[in-house]
This record gives structure tokens, C-alpha cells and sequence, in this order.
């Protein structure tokens, strides 16, 4: 499903590990409470997703456009996000254990009860 465009829909508590979403538009897409487990959406669009309580352990979100998602209560360990646009996503409660930050763009991101623990970050939040 590479370069798909699935803009819009609603994938609430879908069952999409492994899914292979690179360079797909889901932006404004309801993924509430989704199992996207070792998931790879390298350079996709989640602008404005609703991602409250997804389960993205492992996931590949490299060059991922974040921008405005909502991740609350979100599971982003282990999560590679190098070179992420997460221009103000709602971080607020989300596991960021082990999480690759490395040249993501945090401006105006929520970090609010957020566990960072072993986070790699190459600037400063």
C-alpha cells in the first residue's frame, strides 16, 4: 500500500502491523486506538491524525509528517521518528521510551506526562 491515499478515513482500532503505509497521505485520518505495531510510514502524511491510544511500538515514522496529529496516550517506544515533523502534535501522556528523535522537528509539540526515558534527541525540546 505505498503511496496510498487514505486521507480522511476512519481506521479506528485497526489491526495494521507490519502494515507497509510509506509515503501515504493520511492526513486528518481517525486511527483511535490502532494496533500499528512495527508499522513502516516513512515520509507519509499524518498531519492532523487522530491517533489517541494507538499502539505504535517499533513503528517506522521516518521523515513522517506529524504536524497537529493527536498522539495522547499514545505507545511510541522504540519508535524511530528521525527527521519527524511533530510541529505541534499532542504529545501529552504518550511512552517515548527508546524513541529516535534525532532531527524531528518538536516546535510547539505537548510533552505533558510524556515518558521520555532514553529518548535520542539531537536538539532540545
Amino acid at each position: 500500500m505505498i503511496g496510498s491515499n487514505l486521507q480522511g478515513i476512519k481506521l479506528t482500532k485497526a489491526h495494521l502491523s507490519q502494515a507497509i503505509l510509506n509515503e501515504s497521505n493520511l492526513a486528518d485520518t481517525e486511527m483511535v486506538q490502532a494496533c500499528l505495531i512495527d508499522a513502516e510510514m516513512i515520509d507519509s502524511d499524518l498531519s492532523g491524525a487522530d491517533l489517541r491510544e494507538a499502539d505504535l511500538r517499533g513503528a517506522d515514522l521516518r521523515g513522517a509528517n506529524l504536524g497537529g496529529a493527536d498522539l495522547r496516550g499514545a505507545n511510541l517506544r522504540n519508535t524511530n521518528l528521525q527527521g519527524a515533523d511533530l510541529r505541534g502534535a499532542d504529545l501529552t501522556g504518550v511512552n517515548l521510551k527508546m524513541t529516535k528523535l534525532e532531527g524531528a522537528n518538536l516546535k510547539g509539540a505537548y510533552f505533558n506526562e510524556s515518558e521520555l526515558q532514553a529518548v535520542e534527541v539531537n536538539q532540545s525540546l
